[in-house]
């Protein structure tokens, strides 16, 4: 790698941070009336605000499960319950930081997903450069950025950082040892390892390991045992460990998701008019039904990249019959597995459940290569009509600069949003929990996991992603009787505008007139308001 190369790629990374400590810089505003982060220096005070603006609600719940869990109560949300509702490889890189304050812990996380996001950067232009000038692999580094600034997944809290920072690095051994066609037992049981890491930090890329265990290489070998054995190993002891702890091999977050896209299924207009395969058919539109959301371009991109690919894949392993030769297009598995994936999620799952941002890695990280192999091949196409160098070089850093502006204007979008962090509906909720829940009382949430990091209280989910196997089961149709039973005294949450009981209706109808409003908090965008109520006992 020579100079050039090794400025660039630390230009990637570089950018990745500069975006990070952009996203967390604003102007000034005045001062807010905030107790739970308000500890420690204003300055600081202020970036955690920031930081925690970022995490989703669902990142909150690792970091509720990962304090419990250092604190030697167990992989539990609420101190009761057992839950395996998450991916496990992030939530064990939580540990080392569980016991910090929670200013001082949404910095660090911050800074932990922001170094795994540069890294991920930098390992999308190696491979870039394996198939493209460092111009092109420059520009497919932007453009991944632009398909992670639509949502911030990156800095969700989630496993997204991590998942993306592993399975990059994955791709990028397996995009060497195809170019090199090489490497023996080392070079098998590194890749086995690295697939292993990525199938802890997310379940669903085992798939993509098998994929890149099936594709040959140019010589026609494939990864043998020394692959698949550490690959093997740790999935078996996943699930072993999943059964002898929560009672079943798999985790609950699937199962869950299966009900309720069913649920969904069942009320689809679409399905009761014309059947199952028309509503599943009009889910797959969804990425064309929704061009204006940033995250769905890269989706379209992806796949259609992924269709030229395996189209040249399939011809080219028609032409090795014949005896005319050809090898496979290298970044195969990667085209395989992002449509297997999105088929698989359209047909297991339904409406929201189908298509969300975090579910995505290997789709952008496709995008990219795709945009730059394509932003060569014009350069090129340039230079053979005759263009000077400095005019095709002078196209490539308005394409960059474009690009750059695409993602400093969602950075800039998201700052607002992150000024005005503490009227957030979920966090307004969780300071007056912290201001009028006494330390032995419980409140029940279904979006629990920022009520219950910043309000110190119990929180017991009710929509079961973090509960037990037998909330699932029996607890969550029949919330009354579970309520009763777990002591609940509050439900606080955010609840739709003009008629907030309506879901606690259709969930706990015997119960839902002894629920007495004490407080009602700031609306969201879409109308929706926190809210408190108060489970008064029976007459």
């Amino acid at each position: 790698m020579g100079w050039r190369d090794r400025t660039l790629l630390v230009a990637c990374a570089v950018g990745v941070v500069a975006l990070a400590l952009l996203l967390l810089s604003a102007e000034q505003r005045p001062a807010v009336d905030d107790p739970l982060l308000a500890a420690g220096p204003s300055a600081s005070a202020e970036l955690a605000r920031r930081a925690a603006g970022l995490v989703y609600d669902d990142g909150y719940y690792y970091l509720v499960i990962a304090r419990r869990l250092a604190a030697g109560e167990g992989s539990t949300f609420d101190g009761r319950h057992p839950t395996n509702g998450y991916h496990p490889l992030w939530l064990l890189s939580l540990l080392p930081l569980a016991r910090l304050p929670p200013a001082a812990l949404l910095l660090a996380v911050f800074a932990l997903q922001t170094l795994l996001a540069a890294g991920a950067a930098a390992f999308l232009y190696r491979s870039a450069r394996l198939l493209m000038q460092p111009a092109a692999s420059g520009l497919a580094v932007l453009v991944w950025l632009v398909a992670q600034s639509a949502y911030w997944t990156l800095w969700s809290g989630m496993e997204y950082a991590l998942h993306a920072f592993v399975v990059a690095a994955l791709l990028d051994f397996d995009l060497r040892r195809r170019s090199r066609s090489a490497g023996g037992r080392r070079c098998a049981g590194a890749l086995g390892l690295l697939a292993s890491a990525a199938f802890l930090a997310r379940l669903e890329t085992l798939l993509l390991a098998l994929l890149l265990a099936a594709v040959p290489r140019r010589d026609g070998r494939r990864l043998g045992r020394f692959f698949l054995l550490p690959l093997g190993a740790t999935v078996l002891a996943y699930a072993a460990v999943n059964a002898a702890v929560f009672g079943h091999p798999l985790p609950l977050s699937a199962a869950l998701k299966s009900a309720w896209s069913q649920q969904l299924l069942a009320a689809d207009p679409v399905r009761l008019a014309h059947g199952w395969l028309a509503a599943k058919l009009a889910l797959l539109a969804w990425p064309l039904l929704h061009l204006r959301r940033i995250f769905a371009l890269p989706l379209l991109l992806a796949l259609g990249g992924a269709a030229v690919i395996l189209l040249r894949s399939a011809l080219a392993i028609a032409r090795r019959r014949t005896g005319e030769g050809g090898g496979l297009h290298p970044l195969t598995p990667a085209a395989a597995f992002a449509v297997a994936q999105v088929l698989a999620g359209v047909v297991l799952y339904h409406g929201g459940y189908s298509f969300q941002p975090w579910y995505f890695v290997v789709q952008p990280w496709l995008a990219a290569m795709v945009a730059g192999l394509a932003a060569g091949a014009v350069e090129r196409r340039l230079r053979a009509a005759g263009w000077s160098r400095r005019r095709t070089v002078a196209v490539v850093l308005a394409a960059a600069a474009l690009l750059a502006l695409v993602v400093a204007r969602n950075a800039a979008l998201r700052r607002t949003r992150l000024a005005d962090f503490p009227a957030e509906p979920l966090y307004a909720a969780a300071a007056w929990s912290r201001a009028q829940v006494g330390r032995e009382e419980t409140i029940g949430a279904w979006n629990a996991g920022m009520i219950a990091f910043f309000s110190g209280r119990r929180v017991i989910n009710l929509d079961g992603l973090v509960n037990s196997r037998e909330f699932y089961h029996r607890g969550r149709h029949d919330l009354c009787t579970y309520w009763r039973r777990e002591g609940i005294d509050y439900l606080v949450d955010v609840f739709p505008p003009g008629d907030p009981l309506a879901r606690v209706a259709r969930q706990a109808a015997g119960c839902a007139g002894r629920l007495e409003r004490i407080w009602s908090g700031p609306g969201g965008p879409g109308g929706e308001g926190a809210a408190a109520f108060r489970l008064r006992p029976r007459d």
